[in-house]
């Protein structure tokens, strides 16, 4: 177990006393031993691993947490998340400290906040329990700020704020996660420029993104969702006029998609399924790795309806 994150764990229990404990590997697990044990023998399973979460509107936040399987299957509980204070930097990072993996960091942050076990010469092991159990990876590592410990019974965990960057992760195990200090991931590089017609304002939103074959894609549409939301500010008709240019690595040149897209409910969804899909078929391909660099988009959003119809055709 691990500091205040996996200290108490949650029991599935029977009436009566308790004769012993079980400790099971995940929840599901739990369920399929405890039809299996008497009453009297309750199942252990893990806690959760607490997800600070800042940067995200009310929408982005719901789908955050109704993504299927790109989420769901792993156990994370969603906590807000924060900025730490003005000045406040790390001062070492030594058995003890607090720091954070981050899924995306700039203006949307998603990190996971945890203890450092042991520090070597390059690199450092953590957490004593897994974050994703996803094996090898490669997300941000960060030093973090804790301004409070939430205690208690049932489910512990910190509210905390990330640091700048410090190092990445690169290995992620049930028995911990381990990293080097001093480097830095490589990532997708996300930058979206809204401009609503109606309030004549642009609204900039620049993040990082890790790369991961089960994650990315969903982090970007969070990412661009929440980036359309705070821009034009409501959910529903519009107009947008959208560039989006893909620079990758194993690509000859950037791929430049220009559209436009109308919607009478929901103009910012409207607006990006196109390119999410193209850019999942590009990542899944099975011709040849494309890992991407960049995602830049240039878009113009306005209430008129600007549609056009064919009334015939003739070959």
């Amino acid at each position: 177990s691990e500091g205040e994150e996996n200290t108490v764990p949650n029991a599935v229990v029977g009436d009566g006393c308790l004769t012993g404990v079980v400790l099971a590997k995940s929840r599901s697990e739990a369920e399929a031993v405890r039809g299996l044990l008497p009453a009297e023998v309750a199942v252990a399973v893990p806690l959760a691993t607490p997800l600070a979460v800042s940067g995200l509107g009310h929408r982005t936040r719901a789908l955050l947490e109704s993504l299927g399987s790109a989420l769901s299957t792993w156990d994370m509980l969603k906590v807000p998340g924060g900025k730490a204070p003005v000045g406040v930097d790390i001062s070492g990072f030594e058995p003890g400290s607090a720091f954070g993996i981050q899924l995306i960091q700039g203006d949307i942050s998603m990190t996971a906040l945890g203890t450092v076990t042991f520090v070597g010469e390059q690199g450092f092991v953590g957490f004593g329990h897994p974050l994703l159990n996803k094996g090898e990876v490669d997300y941000f590592v960060t030093g973090a700020y804790v301004h409070e410990v939430v205690r208690s019974v049932e489910m512990p965990f910190k509210i905390g704020a990330p640091l700048k960057p410090i190092g990445r992760l690169r290995q992620d195990r049930y028995a911990g996660v381990a990293g080097l200090i001093g480097q830095v991931p490589e990532s997708v590089s996300v930058n979206v420029d809204v401009h609503d017609a109606s309030l004549k304002r642009t609204t900039r939103l620049s993040a990082e993104i890790v790369h991961d074959e089960n994650l990315t894609v969903p982090l970007l549409a969070i990412t661009l969702l929440e980036a359309f939301d705070r821009a034009i500010d409501r959910i529903g008709t519009g107009t947008a006029d959208m560039t989006a240019t893909i620079e990758a690595e194993g690509l000859s040149k950037a791929i430049v998609r220009d559209n436009v897209f109308f919607s009478a409910t929901d103009i910012s969804a409207a607006s990006l399924g196109e390119l999410l899909l193209g850019v999942q078929r590009l990542v899944g391909n099975e011709f040849a790795e494309v890992k991407l660099q960049s995602i830049e988009i240039k878009a113009n959003v306005e209430t008129a309806r600007r549609t056009a119809r064919i009334e015939s055709a003739r070959p």
